[in-house]
């Protein structure tokens, strides 16, 4: 399903996540995205990536804490990958040039 957040197009490249978890995950990042503009100390943040360190730790507490296991997160707009996840339990989707790639392991 195509969505928006802030305004920007959610474009999602690869999931088998059930679409209860994908909502969950693009309004994670939304709350997320939101509250790191608003914390104004935030030392992460450079060159206006918008501490996309803390981004992505602030994602993979949220599912750790949701839905439980080892999560992992990956945030950034030039990456390449290869992962082994758990069934269900994937997505790599893009929010205007930022891609965010979210995952369990066993």
């Amino acid at each position: 399903s195509l969505s928006t957040i802030d305004n920007l197009k959610v474009i999602v490249r690869m999931t088998d996540m059930p679409e209860s978890m994908q909502t969950f995950a693009f309004e994670t990042v939304k709350e997320a995205k939101r509250r790191i503009s608003s914390n104004t100390t935030s030392t992460s943040t450079t060159n206006g990536n918008c501490g996309i360190q803390d981004l992505a730790k602030r994602i993979k507490l949220e599912f750790d804490k949701t839905y439980q296991g080892n999560w992992h997160c990956i945030v950034g707009s030039d990456f390449g990958s290869f992962i082994t996840h758990e069934t269900n339990n994937m997505i790599f989707f893009y929010i205007g040039r930022e891609a965010f790639l979210i995952w369990k392991t066993a």
